[in-house]
């Protein structure tokens, strides 16, 4: 594997469950180590990955590429040609439903945390921004989660963390919000409730019943000054070893 930008790797891991073993995939992967990215399954296996931080030594440029792979049919890593409508941005969240994957705020180093809509359809490679940064009635945001119902109807999200000074003072998120997808507008966004308490990286999973369930997330504190530039590595280790 190889590593980068705070220790990121570009390792791939396949789960074996009949005989409980994890398989290395990692051999031949053409993109650069990232975190902070976005991964999505089709139906058929594929498997697509976008953006992410960062560029190789470049810890303050966000990556805005897109790949595919589909380790079942032995379809190698390949990268999308596309071109996303906004710069490079990680810590977005993504749900898939058809042939559309829906994008939903973010980090950018240009912006701070966003608070866009935008869609990506899987047949024609082309993006729809559905509603543009500052639009939504709810805090730009980074770190959250977005689910999609079974039916295909809405998209809810929640939780996240929200930094409206350029990345210094961040806030946790804990309100819930959904909207229709059909004739998706941003005034069809209705708050719902609250989490139990603000958190940020929530674990998201929707059941076949339509339950949705969250796991884990980093809830504390609740606001927080970072004391450090995202460039400065050392900086950055020692404040979240002091915000843990």
């Amino acid at each position: 594997a190889t590593f980068d930008c705070f220790n990121c790797t570009n390792e791939v891991w396949q789960f074996q469950h009949t005989t409980e073993e994890w398989k290395d995939l990692t051999k031949d992967v053409p993109w650069d180590p990232r975190w902070g990215h976005s991964v999505v399954t089709q139906a058929d296996d594929t498997v697509l990955l976008f953006f992410g931080c960062c560029e190789r030594g470049r810890p303050t440029v966000m990556l805005r590429d897109v790949w595919s792979f589909n380790p079942l049919k032995g379809v190698a890593w390949s990268k999308v040609e596309t071109q996303p409508p906004f710069e490079g941005i990680q810590a977005t969240s993504a749900a898939i439903t058809g042939n559309e994957i829906w994008f939903v705020g973010g980090w950018s180093q240009q912006r701070g945390t966003l608070s866009m809509v935008a869609v990506f359809n899987v047949d024609t490679l082309k993006w729809t921004m559905k509603s543009p940064h500052g639009s939504a009635p709810w805090d730009s945001r980074a770190d959250h989660a977005t689910a999609i119902s079974p039916d295909g109807q809405w998209l809810v999200m929640f939780g996240g963390q929200s930094a409206k000074d350029g990345g210094r003072q961040w806030k946790r998120c804990e309100d819930t919000w959904r909207v229709k997808l059909q004739g998706y507008t941003v005034s069809g966004w209705h708050r719902i409730g609250n989490l139990p308490a603000a958190r940020s990286s929530p674990g998201v999973l929707v059941l076949p019943s339509g339950w949705l369930l969250t796991m884990g997330g980093h809830w504390t504190p609740p606001s927080e000054t970072l004391t450090a530039k995202t460039e400065d590595r050392k900086g950055m280790e020692e404040h979240h070893e002091a915000t843990e």
